[in-house]
């Protein structure tokens, strides 16, 4: 009965004239709050899609070069690209930085499903003695071009060195424009999926005409004229090449480690299923990975698609500058690298060009972007390869 009276009572009071008054108070917060809200988000909108406008401008202006005849055609040692594409690609960094990056990073993961690629990288003993030097250098490399593409006496070198170094090596033409052709296809993927807002064809078409030279300038043959070609050569390629083998894993264990190194052990697991849960089938198949629980990869998909809705309300456009080579050499004659995915920013304090890579005790000459072998790979056969 106690009960019953202390209920009753209760209820009655809620419509007290003090409850009431505190009531009108909350709605009189909250009123205002949602304006407020409202406000921001519009004003994030706004700010948000303002460098997709200005993409837009850039690339009709591009294409209407194109139509009045005024793009000639590339020669090599010119800038890799356009003003106005050069502009697109920086543009597009800041709108998608994280998004950008872990593309190539995943670029270069997939490279390790063709037997013939992750033979050759495992038998070299790069990743076995130093991944993390390994990966630093080839991410500078690439972005020295990638980050001054407009700048040739910035972007070239790189680009010579890295033809240095693969002239040290038998690589096949198909193995290196399917590396080429996962640059050009594995952005507009990742930023189609998870981004903030649809990727632009402007966008899509400034990062194929970057990789495009970029191939020219490392001297890759028959490399397609189009993105929807290269799209086409890459999934005969993959028809024919990419298939488990023994290197494979090896390699590929050898980049997942090295990923979770920027990680607490205890995040470890964790890590190690999103990356399963980003993976598409045949790449796990031709690592012979596991395939993830369907709830673990709805979830995975799930937390990158809101990340992208989150960013798209929420969050205001980036302002810092997201490229990692600095702009200008500094005064110890070497540029820096800004910031570095490892907790040890091992270039920090600076680098040359051509020093990064690999050492060799005989060297080609760096200047000669025709040193590159093209003779078959013969660290893989087919006796290799596990079925």
């Amino acid at each position: 009965m106690a009960s019953y009276t202390k209920s009753l009572v209760g209820f009655v009071s809620a419509f007290s004239p003090n409850a009431w008054m505190r009531s009108s108070s909350r709605r009189t917060l909250l009123v205002p709050s949602a304006a407020v809200l409202v406000c921001y988000v519009a004003i994030v909108r706004v700010l948000r899609y303002r460098n997709r406008n200005k993409i837009r401008l850039l690339a009709a202006r591009v294409q209407q070069r194109k139509l009045d005849g005024g793009v000639k055609p590339r020669k090599k040692g010119d800038p890799l690209l356009s003003k106005e594409e050069d502009e697109i690609l920086k543009l597009m960094t800041y709108d998608f930085p994280t998004l950008y990056n872990l593309s190539f990073e995943f670029a270069l993961f997939k490279t390790y499903t063709s037997p013939t690629i992750s033979a050759l990288l495992h038998k070299t003993g790069e990743f076995r003695r130093n991944a993390e030097k390994r990966a630093e250098d080839t991410s500078l490399l690439l972005r020295e071009g990638r980050e001054n593409a407009g700048i040739p006496d910035r972007s070239n070198p790189a680009l010579r060195r890295i033809n240095e170094i693969h002239a040290h090596y038998r690589i096949t033409n198909d193995d290196m424009l399917y590396t080429l052709s996962l640059f050009m296809m594995e952005p507009p993927r990742w930023i189609s999926m998870y981004g903030f807002r649809p990727i632009e064809e402007g966008e899509i078409e400034a990062n194929f005409q970057y990789h495009r030279a970029m191939g020219e300038e490392m001297n890759i043959k028959d490399i397609p004229e189009t993105f929807e070609a290269v799209k086409e050569w890459a999934k005969d390629y993959e028809a024919k090449h990419v298939v488990y083998s023994e290197y494979n894993r090896k390699v590929a264990d050898t980049f997942t480690d090295l990923l979770l190194k920027s990680f607490a052990t205890f995040l470890h697991p964790m890590v190690n299923q999103i990356v399963m849960g980003v993976l598409e089938p045949e790449v796990r198949s031709a690592f012979n990975y596991p395939d993830p629980t369907p709830f673990v990869s709805s979830l995975v998909q799930g937390t990158l698609r809101f990340s992208g809705w989150f960013t798209r309300v929420f969050l205001p456009p980036r302002i810092l500058d997201p490229r990692r080579t600095s702009p200008q050499v500094g005064k110890n004659g070497m540029y820096r690298s800004l910031w570095s995915p490892f907790p040890n920013n091992m270039y920090g304090m600076g680098y040359r060009v051509d020093e990064l890579g690999p050492a060799f005790k005989t060297k080609t000459e760096i200047g000669d972007t025709n040193a590159r072998i093209t003779k078959p790979n013969t660290l893989f056969t087919p006796s290799t390869t596990a079925k």
